[in-house]
């Protein structure tokens, strides 16, 4: 590239502006001026001669001939130094496009792959939740054979605790019409596989409860049947209750709907338990089948019994986001998609 010159003004070297400030100047000269100029003795071919020798001390053709000539040249070479980066500037644009296209498709992708995600993690939602209804049922009907008896205080007068427990279920049978008057015999006829504490540490200073685990299943029901009918068990002075052996996820899910079985007592409505896991009561000869606390509360509703209860906490659910993108036109005839805004939309979660 040639070496820049510095930009002449041509302006001034042009033959009508000299001659237009000649004639200017001339105007504005004083009289006085005037007249010593026609006293010095110069004539019009003087003046004249003076204006040609200034005429000629201006840009001759060949000068501004060359100057064109350069200003050409580094026209071109500003042209094609300004081509040379337009092309690079196109490369770097067409490169970024195909990155572009590439990260579109693979998003596009991923995308399809979150959504078969998401179903497949649903049906396998499904699964484990069956499975768990499966896993609870089994351990329960493991335990089918098994009660648990509450308020023996932990004293060396009650550490046998398979001869305590024998003792409490021969007075229920004969309170309950059952049996005979005599200890042996109704001690004999009481058989447990195992009795024992609960498992785990004391809670609250309370006495563990005496877990029993009797050979017939039949006499166990018995026990318990009489159990329920007495509400209220009185041995030696103590206060005891009876219960069913059962899971702890069925003990809790339990626990969540007590608010709903007190009602139900409230109101002398019978209820009882069902599986899978659900509380079932009758109402004017409907039954109604409820596994937690909302449709307890829409149940009762159709029951024409206005109470609403309200959840221990809210659900973690949260609903499944679409993960397919949408894209538009990028510009007008534009072959390129790019994808549209979001719009300030924010999941709701869903709070229970």
């Amino acid at each position: 590239m040639t070496s820049k010159k510095k930009p002449t003004d041509l302006r001034q070297f042009s033959y009508g502006t000299a001659a237009a400030e000649l004639a200017q100047d001339g105007a504005d000269l004083p009289s006085s001026a005037q007249a010593e100029t026609a006293d010095s003795g110069l004539g019009p071919s003087d003046s004249e001669g003076s204006g040609a020798a200034s005429l000629a001390s201006l840009l001759t053709r060949e000068e501004a001939r060359q100057w064109f000539i350069d200003l050409r040249a580094d026209l071109k070479q500003h042209r094609s130094d300004l081509m040379a980066s337009m092309a690079e500037i196109k490369e770097d644009l067409a490169a970024v496009g195909r990155r572009v296209d590439e990260t579109e498709t693979r998003i596009d992708g991923h995308g399809d792959a979150i959504n078969s995600l998401i179903a497949r993690q649903d049906i396998s939602a499904t699964g484990i939740e069956a499975l768990q209804a499966k896993v609870e049922d089994l351990e329960n009907r493991s335990r089918r054979n098994n009660l648990r008896i509450r308020g023996v205080p932990e004293d060396p007068e009650f550490a046998d605790v398979a001869g305590t427990a024998a003792l409490i279920c021969k007075d229920i049978l004969l309170q309950g019409g059952e049996g005979t008057s005599d200890h042996e015999g109704t001690h004999s006829a009481v058989q447990f596989e195992r009795a024992h504490r609960a498992l785990g540490p004391r809670r609250d200073q309370k006495p563990r409860d005496i877990v029993l685990s009797f050979t017939s299943f039949t006499l166990k029901e018995r026990i318990y049947t009489l159990s329920r009918q007495m509400k209220d068990i009185q041995w030696r002075n103590l206060h005891i209750s009876i219960y069913q052996d059962l899971a702890p996820v069925t003990l809790k899910k339990r626990f969540e709907l007590r608010e709903v079985t007190t009602a139900l007592r409230e109101k002398d409505i019978r209820y009882r338990w069902t599986f899978p896991f659900g509380l079932a009561f009758q109402v004017q000869g409907i039954t109604h089948r409820i596994t937690n606390i909302t449709e307890a509360t829409e149940a009762f509703h159709k029951a024409q019994l206005p109470i609403t209860f309200h959840p221990l906490k809210p659900t973690d659910k949260t609903p499944a986001r679409d993960t397919a993108p949408r894209w538009q036109r990028a510009g007008k005839g534009g072959k390129r998609l790019r994808r549209q805004p979001e719009e300030g939309h924010v999941p709701h979660v869903d709070q229970g």
